[in-house]
């Protein structure tokens, strides 16, 4: 399995970008995530990108769960594989409560009990087992899906405990992953009868390089969940201390190690603290310098990282 993975976490408006970082991961052999966009869909572009002959393996995190039925999601991310010739890791959510009502006319009552039953039919029909959809999609050959869940508080970490293949956070405190996250994976795995999920982590980062701006990037970076009442109420809990003062905030955040800001060494030592302390794929998102920099100055960060990594792996500090 990865140890570390990377992302553009931006929002698609073409293929250049994404093109980009594609012949990075598959020149490192890492995983390429993608999170959910609202101008090209995620799916559509990664499969635009097999077209034009770049076969990586990709991971979503994470898909909006009400924009599609779970045979849809089933038949899209099996595409994404099938077209590719690679494995497809695709982790649902709900997005956030507003989202979620406007897109099903409703609320949801039990969101988090709602988002696991939806990625255990997802991965029942990509199984296809008919006799639990009542419809699978008819057979094709491709590559392994792996269906996970977004986990950001104890009740869903140990929902996707039960059904998951894996589970991957979101500005999430290394302390918090390794006291609640974990073991929340743990108890809902052993309720169910099965191995835990593995654990996928998204941490923020930036190459320090002259011309930049610390604070914008991880302005660019956090603040957007920062603003989210769930994302608010799981730092609170983890013991970072959201006022729901946006400046106030990021400050926070960023004291509390949620972007880093630094050498490639500084952000390879934050990709081994989190594999340490039991986190199997660390996935670099430096979506913040793409927005700000550009595709290319995201993807020399990310080179540069990975080269660090290595060299943190080969000194033997990354014990885990």
């Amino acid at each position: 399995m990865d140890r570390v993975s990377v992302m553009l976490g931006a929002q698609l408006d073409g293929l250049g970008p994404l093109a980009q970082a594609a012949t990075l991961a598959e020149e490192r052999d890492v995983r390429l995530w993608l999170g959910q966009s609202f101008q090209l869909d995620s799916h559509d572009a990664l499969t635009a990108l097999a077209g034009r002959g770049h076969h990586v393996r990709a991971g979503l995190a994470v898909a909006v769960a009400p924009l599609r039925t779970p045979f849809d999601a089933a038949l899209r991310a099996r595409g994404v594989a099938a077209l590719s010739e690679r494995p497809f890791s695709v982790a649902y959510g709900i997005g956030t409560a507003s989202a979620a009502a406007a897109l099903r006319g409703g609320p949801l009552e039990r969101p988090g009990s709602w988002v696991r039953d939806y990625a255990r039919e997802v991965r029942a029909l990509l199984d296809g087992d008919a006799a639990a959809t009542g419809m699978a999609p008819y057979p094709l050959a491709s590559p392994p899906v792996e269906v996970g869940l977004g986990v950001l508080r104890p009740r869903m970490a140990r929902l996707a405990g039960q059904v998951a293949d894996f589970a991957v956070t979101w500005l999430a405190p290394t302390a918090y992953l390794a006291d609640t996250v974990l073991p929340g994976l743990e108890q809902g795995a052993a309720e169910a009868g099965r191995r835990r999920p593995r654990l996928v982590s998204v941490v923020q980062a930036a190459v320090a390089r002259p011309g930049r701006v610390a604070p914008r990037l991880a302005a660019i970076a956090c603040s957007t969940h920062l603003g989210l009442p769930h994302y608010q109420a799981m730092l609170r809990s983890a013991g970072v201390p959201i006022e729901g003062h946006p400046a106030r905030d990021l400050r926070a955040a960023v004291g509390h190690g949620l972007f880093t800001y630094g050498s490639p060494a500084d952000v390879a030592e934050v990709v081994a603290e989190h594999r340490r302390l039991g986190v199997d794929e660390v996935v670099v998102n430096v979506g913040a310098v793409a927005v700000e920099h550009g595709a290319a100055a995201a993807v020399a960060d990310l080179a540069e990282v990975l080269d660090a990594c290595g060299a943190e792996a080969s000194s033997g500090r990354d014990v885990a």
